[in-house]
């Protein structure tokens, strides 16, 4: 069938023929697609813009609108707490805010440590801290009870200074319940001379050591409680230094190799066979030897904690094994010394 010309009619009526209608419905798709084009492109920049709007949106939800929501919390909270407070909460609200700041903010990382207030601290504690966890404990429950003054009694080189560096390593870290300040004073024979210059605070100038440590007395009185005061090796105090401490209202950890009257007194002992096992093998990295043979060499030491510890380590220098440096000590010259 010989096709229509442009624009005359088909036989079967007034429409046109179907290869004209076929050309028209080619050019009404092809026509379609470019407006569809142009819509998945707007569409793809909508979904971008919007992007952009969630973030900055975001921004300001966090920035603004939740810091101005906590003002007005804040402006609120300081007009009605009179009124919305019990008597027990404000008469209690300085432990339940020590309880939050040392249990709950820790969790957020947010605790807030203590700050040293004397010139020098604590050398850094040791990461080898074996056997001394409950006595670490036992000191912390009698600062929450708020005991005043705690001696560390013992030996030489048993492990009191240790123990107070690692609780002053845990008050800057404010592991500590109710210590927001933290001081540290090495004993040098007397206290006047011991603290003559050690607080920041407070200004020596001209003074003698006894108008010094006057004014580090009404220093420290005016901190109160919140303060931790630790003494390392106060081993001959005299009347005057004991008469000083009592006149303090902080708290008071102190180390000695002898007692002293008035105080609450923690002794520290000497270290387990299976303690001083764990500290040698630590020290010396021999993990070779039989539990036997370093239990002789710890025996030779009488479970002296810095006796194990040097001896720990000179094997590690002479990179020998336990059973040298075993031989190499007679029984009964570290025997008669140590007793």
């Amino acid at each position: 069938m010989r096709p229509c010309r442009p624009g005359t009619p088909s036989q079967a009526g007034g429409d046109f023929c179907s290869c004209h209608a076929k050309q028209i419905d080619y050019i009404r798709n092809h026509t379609h697609a470019i407006p569809n084009q142009k819509l998945s492109i707007a569409g793809q920049s909508g979904m971008i813009s919007n992007f952009f709007q969630f973030e900055s949106n975001t921004v300001m939800l966090t920035y603004i609108v939740i810091p101005l929501l906590l003002i007005c919390l804040a402006v609120v909270w300081y007009f009605v707490k009179d009124v919305l407070i019990p008597d027990w909460f404000s008469r209690n609200r300085v432990l339940i805010w020590e309880w939050i700041r040392s249990r709950v903010f820790p969790l957020f990382g947010l605790g807030k440590g203590a700050s040293c207030i004397t010139a020098s601290g604590a050398l850094p504690a040791t990461n080898i801290f074996i056997g001394r966890d409950e006595k670490l404990a036992e000191i912390k429950t009698l600062l929450a009870k708020n005991e005043k003054m705690v001696l560390l009694s013992g030996l030489g080189g048993i492990g009191k200074t240790e123990i107070c560096r690692k609780l002053y390593e845990q008050c800057l870290k404010g592991k500590v319940r109710g210590v927001q300040y933290v001081g540290w004073i090495q004993y040098t024979g007397d206290l006047r001379s011991s603290l003559s210059n050690q607080f920041p605070a407070v200004e020596m100038g001209n003074d003698t050591a006894e108008d010094y440590c006057r004014r580090v007395q009404i220093y420290l009185n005016g901190l109160g409680q919140a303060v931790l005061l630790l003494i390392d090796n106060m081993n001959a105090g005299e009347a005057w230094d004991i008469a000083w401490l009592n006149s303090l209202s902080c708290k008071i950890i102190l180390t000695s190799r002898q007692e002293i009257g008035g105080m609450e007194t923690i002794t520290i002992g000497v270290l387990s066979k299976e303690q001083c096992r764990e500290l040698y093998r630590l020290h010396s990295k021999d993990n070779h030897s039989s539990d036997d043979v370093l239990n002789e060499i710890i025996e030779l030491s009488a479970c002296h904690t810095l006796a194990v510890e040097l001896l720990a380590k000179t094997q590690k220098a002479t990179s020998g094994l336990a059973e040298t440096l075993q031989y190499q000590s007679p029984k009964s010259s570290w025997h008669g010394r140590n007793r």
